[in-house]
């Protein structure tokens, strides 16, 4: 896989597929992810309440799930551009939106892809942001500019999509609760760890 590191943009190449962000989001929003996480770490070693089983897992439980919804609305999302559609990842839905589908796009408060019958679809990962407003959203400005290159494009050949866009609902449930079960493993150890009292036979 190629990839193009830049100062305000971040473009992945891998198999025709170009995926954009914007990286500054990705980043703080990470870190704010690694924050939940550590205090869901600190939690299952020393709770906040009385040592018992029942704070920390639920302390523990608390800080990882708010971890996963900040990086799922935050670092998640992204445009992802091949060239036959055009996919955008928001937070719970998915769409995937064949180029001869798009009637325009505007990047007003945000990059919104506009449809046929006022249907539109907006790109969270390029939300509104007065600091980009004020400064310039490079990133914003590149994606208008590949996107635009895409729809100029002709497409041609039998696996040519059909024009009707879709939405699918693409979220990565499964993940939660394995890391909630490694929680509870976790949490349940360290409990145990420290309150030998109770493992000693009388």
């Amino acid at each position: 896989m190629h990839v193009v590191h830049e100062s305000s943009s971040r473009i992945e190449r891998s198999d025709g597929v170009i995926r954009l962000r914007r990286p500054g989001t990705a980043a703080f929003v990470g870190v704010l992810a690694l924050g939940m996480m550590a205090l869901g770490v600190a939690a299952m070693v020393s709770p906040p309440g009385e040592n018992s089983l029942v704070d920390r897992l639920i302390s523990a439980s608390l800080c990882v799930a708010l971890a996963w919804v900040i990086w799922r609305t935050g670092g998640y999302p992204r445009l992802e551009i091949t060239p036959s559609h055009l996919i955008v990842r928001n937070p719970v839905f998915t769409h995937e939106i064949p180029w001869r589908a798009i009637d325009d796009v505007e990047a007003v408060d945000g990059l919104t892809i506009v449809m046929p019958d006022y249907y539109y679809v907006r790109a969270l990962a390029f939300g509104g942001s007065i600091f980009l407003d004020i400064f310039g959203d490079r990133t914003l400005r590149r994606a208008q500019r590949l996107i635009a290159a895409a729809r100029d494009r002709p497409l041609a050949g039998p696996d040519m999509p059909p024009p009707e866009p879709r939405r699918l609902l693409h979220v990565q449930w499964w993940l939660l609760p394995v890391v909630l079960i490694l929680v509870v493993v976790v949490a349940w150890g360290t409990w145990k760890l420290d309150t030998p009292a109770l493992w000693r036979p009388r």
